[in-house]
């Protein structure tokens, strides 16, 4: 079965509870790969809040040439109620192909308001 290669770097947008992820996906010959939707993508976090988050939003950033491959993942209102470092593995696949990688989340709300 053919791998797919995977980077990904999230952050989490206090200002209205969004987690987002940029991903790199290439195939094994570290080509690009193109066409990805919301069900080619999942997202698990680990930890006490262990679970599968759905992805609401992907955004391809593929028109960029040197962005082929980029995608945003992006998940509506998340919002743990506690600071923190959250772990999450990010998986993709397309036909037979399948890759999966681990990223942290830093999750620091400001002060009083």
């Amino acid at each position: 079965m053919a791998g797919l290669n995977l980077k990904a770097q999230g952050t989490h947008i206090t200002s209205d509870d969004r987690l987002i992820f940029a991903v790199e996906v290439l195939n094994d010959a570290g080509e690009p790969v193109l066409g990805l939707k919301k069900s080619n993508f999942k997202i698990w976090q680990f930890g006490h809040l262990f679970g599968e988050l759905p992805v609401d939003i992907v955004v391809p950033l593929d028109e960029i040439d040197a962005l082929k491959g980029y995608y945003h993942l992006v998940r509506k209102n998340w919002s743990p109620a506690v600071n923190g470092t959250f772990a999450f593995r990010v998986s993709a696949g397309k036909g037979r192909s399948h890759g999966q990688v681990m990223t942290w989340v830093v999750k620091v709300d400001g002060g009083p308001k």
